[in-house]
């Protein structure tokens, strides 16, 4: 969308496309900048993707507006050891609805 709504989000391999604001939050729908994801079985690179599903989970305020990203949460298929696996994000702990702010990128 704009580069410098992404620095001010300033997390890793992300893309702010759409700002959908109302009285009480903003909702950021975000895209990835990168199409294949790590195995964590297999450590292999894939790009198989078998399905996504839109998560919300809560960041930081903004000048006191509340701050929600939409996030693609995608799905895998990996070919080589054959098993499914939803694609880690560093600023996201596993079961977790809020953003982190000490991810690094690998």
């Amino acid at each position: 969308m704009d580069f410098h709504l992404d620095g001010l989000l300033n997390l890793p391999d992300i893309t702010i496309e759409r700002c959908i604001k109302n009285d009480t939050k903003t909702i950021l729908k975000v895209g990835f900048l990168t199409d294949d994801a790590t195995c964590p079985h297999c450590k292999q690179s894939r790009d198989e993707l078998h399905q996504i599903r839109p998560i919300l989970i809560r960041d930081l305020p903004i000048s006191g507006q509340l701050i929600e990203l939409e996030i693609p949460r995608r799905q895998y298929y990996c070919n080589n050891c054959q098993k499914y696996f939803t694609e880690q994000l560093c600023f996201v702990d596993v079961g977790r609805r809020y953003t982190k702010r000490n991810c690094s990128t690998p």
